[in-house]
C-alpha cells in the first residue's frame, strides 16, 4: 500500500510539472492560470534583436500566447505595463544572461531598452497547436 501511494504521488508531481513546456525547446513556458495549455513554438517566429538606446516592443505573431525572451549578454530594463523603460532608471533590471517568460496579457505592452551597453536578445513565441 505504501509503494502504491508513493507511486501515485510521484505520478502526480511529474504530471503537474509537465504543464506548459514548449515542445522542441528547452525553455519552459509557464503562465499563471493556463496550466492545461500545451505550448509549442510558433514556426518562423524566432526574432533576434539588438537592444540599444531606443525602446523596443515585441512584434507578436498571430496566435502567440507567450514568449521566451532571452537576454544574451548585457543588461536590459523592461516594463510590461506599456510605459517606457529608461536606461539606469525606470523598469525592471535584468543583468547578464537570463530568459524571461512574457505571457498573453503582457505581450502587446512589453518594452525593453539597454541599461548601459547594447545587447542581443532572442525571442521565441509559443502558441497552442
Amino acid at each position: 500500500m505504501k509503494r502504491l501511494l508513493t507511486l501515485a504521488l510521484l505520478l502526480l508531481v511529474v504530471g503537474s510539472a509537465q504543464g506548459q513546456v514548449g515542445f522542441g525547446s528547452t525553455t519552459p513556458i509557464i503562465c499563471p492560470g493556463m496550466n492545461s495549455i500545451r505550448w509549442a513554438p510558433i514556426p518562423s517566429s524566432l526574432q533576434n534583436l539588438t537592444i540599444s538606446t531606443s525602446v523596443v516592443k515585441l512584434t507578436v505573431p498571430q496566435k502567440a500566447w507567450a514568449a521566451a525572451v532571452s537576454v544574451e549578454n548585457n543588461a536590459i530594463r523592461f516594463t510590461s505595463d506599456g510605459t517606457d523603460p529608461a536606461p539606469a532608471g525606470a523598469g525592471t533590471l535584468v543583468t547578464g544572461v537570463a530568459t524571461l517568460t512574457v505571457c498573453t496579457g503582457s505581450l502587446a505592452t512589453f518594452k525593453m531598452i539597454r541599461d548601459a551597453a547594447d545587447t542581443k536578445v532572442s525571442v521565441q513565441y509559443y502558441g497552442n497547436p
